[in-house]
């Protein structure tokens, strides 16, 4: 895990975000590419994660986000057995059509994104 490492956050940090009413999401134990992993190593990979969230912060998450955005079926298998409800991809856009939950695209703002580039997000978006 590298939580609680220098430049990372810690799990401090991360009950002071869930206090404010953020959502604390699955990104798997080691944040590795899980691309050619095996199901057994994916499994471990995303439950492991949710054991430790729920320890840390009394929840089980219900969103995950793709390392790297890779999305190998054996990932996206552990995701769905794993009781979470919705993940999210690397691609940009909005849905249009529900395919399935485990395959959400979405819309980046970062830090660097102005008030304008998020009203040009929603429009393109909406």
């Amino acid at each position: 895990s590298r939580l609680d490492r220098s430049g990372w956050l810690t799990w401090a940090e991360l009950s002071e975000m869930q206090a404010a009413g953020m959502e604390i999401g699955n990104h798997t134990v080691s944040h590795d590419s899980e691309a050619g992993l095996s199901r057994a190593r994916t499994d471990a990979q995303v439950m492991g994660a949710q054991v430790a969230i729920a320890a840390h912060l009394g929840v089980m998450p219900i969103s995950f986000a793709y390392p790297y955005g890779d999305t190998p079926a054996n990932l996206v298998a552990s995701v769905e057995a794993s009781g979470i409800k919705v993940a999210y991809t690397t691609a940009g856009g909005a849905i249009e059509t529900l395919r399935t939950a485990y395959l959400l695209p979405r819309v980046r703002v970062s830090a660097t994104t102005t008030g304008s580039g998020i009203l040009w997000l929603v429009r393109r978006y909406g």
